[in-house]
């Protein structure tokens, strides 16, 4: 779970990639049971080390690993029951397009 204050960091963090939404889930999508997933999807493709920087970033201002993953990287058999898990803390588009929850 992450607290408004941690959502709010990690907007800010990601902003420069142009979010179009972001959603934490208790989930683990890449089989980390230590993590939480961040999912997100971008507007602008991120160069890997300023996005390696901003992740780096994130976990040392909120004390919490995190596991970030695109939205279309969730695997096909768990695809389903990650977005039901999943919080959307932040959206350029519309929550019921998003096919998870809102805060």
């Amino acid at each position: 779970m992450l607290t408004e204050q941690e959502q709010n960091i990690i907007i800010e963090k990601l902003k420069p990639f142009e979010p179009t939404r972001l959603a934490w889930s208790p989930f683990n999508v890449i089989l980390n049971p230590n993590k939480l997933a961040i999912l997100y999807d971008f507007n602008k493709t991120p160069d890997y080390i300023e996005f390696l920087a901003a992740i780096e970033d994130i976990q040392n201002q909120i004390h919490q690993p995190l596991d970030f993953t695109g939205f279309e990287f969730i695997p096909n058999n768990t695809k389903n029951e990650i977005l039901a898990s999943s919080t959307l803390f932040f959206s350029g588009i519309r929550d019921q397009e998003a096919g998870i929850s809102s805060n």
